[in-house]
């Protein structure tokens, strides 16, 4: 095990385990506060900063003083933004970077949603949505990009963890995952749910996919992790569902 191979693990599984990631900041502000040893502080002040390019603090109060759209629930999500938006049943910030996706001729794009945009334009269009503000954004992978991040970031996925189990179990059959989401789910979540996939469908047409190369199953293999998340940290398992949770998408 080298330094290097450590930091990648740590920076992966804050990534991917939200809840990780307020531990990971914890540990390494003690690392870089009053450390008498030059080579570990440096490399704490490396680590953090690579951790704060690849994702962000889930801390709940923080929230108090500054909110943000990233990070909460749902819920938190449409009552910050009833004051603007009254009547608005699906998140601002998602209705925006869908127009921003489709104007910047993300149809015509290859890779839409599997090429990754760069992580500072990224960074500094989120910060941009947490001002209220429409950014101005150039490149339809930085919006895609955005909009899986705010997906990925939800403090409870749109496919709640109490029916993770049941999702990925019966994955197949799609009377069972219709009753599931328009029953078991809450109206915002299917709200949200019936948005995500009506845009996904415009990617789905062929004369988008012979330009785009993303097809029904491309597409899935990179929406499924933000729609439903395994709550295994076992990588065994964590590949055994990713098959379920792809066709569930």
């Amino acid at each position: 095990m080298t330094i290097n191979s450590v930091a990648l693990d740590v920076t992966t599984s804050g990534y991917l385990r939200s809840t990780l990631r307020d531990e990971i900041f914890v540990q390494l502000c003690k690392q870089t506060t009053e450390n008498p040893r030059k080579e570990s502080l440096r490399r704490g002040w490396e680590l953090l900063a690579i951790c704060l390019a690849c994702f962000s603090s889930i801390f709940r109060i923080c929230s108090l003083f500054k909110p943000s759209m990233f990070g909460g629930t749902l819920e938190e999500t449409l009552e910050m933004q009833r004051d603007r938006f009254p009547h608005k049943k699906i998140p601002w910030i998602l209705t925006t970077l869908a127009q921003q996706i489709i104007q910047l001729n993300g149809t015509g794009t290859e890779g839409i949603f599997r090429v990754p945009a760069d992580m500072e334009e990224v960074n500094n269009l989120k910060s941009r949505f947490d001002q209220w503000e429409v950014p101005l954004c150039v490149d339809c992978h930085t919006a895609a990009s955005l909009l899986k991040l705010w997906f990925r970031e939800l403090y409870e996925p749109i496919i709640p963890s109490f029916l993770y189990e049941e999702a990925v179990n019966n994955p197949d059959d799609p009377k069972f995952v219709v009753n599931l989401v328009t029953q078991r789910l809450s109206e915002s979540n299917v709200n949200v749910l019936a948005f995500l996939i009506r845009l996904l469908q415009i990617f789905d047409r062929q004369e988008v996919i012979i330009i785009t190369k993303m097809d029904s199953s491309n597409i899935s293999t990179v929406f499924a992790p933000n729609v439903l998340r395994c709550p295994s940290s076992d990588p065994t398992v964590i590949l055994e569902n990713a098959r379920k949770e792809m066709a569930f998408v």
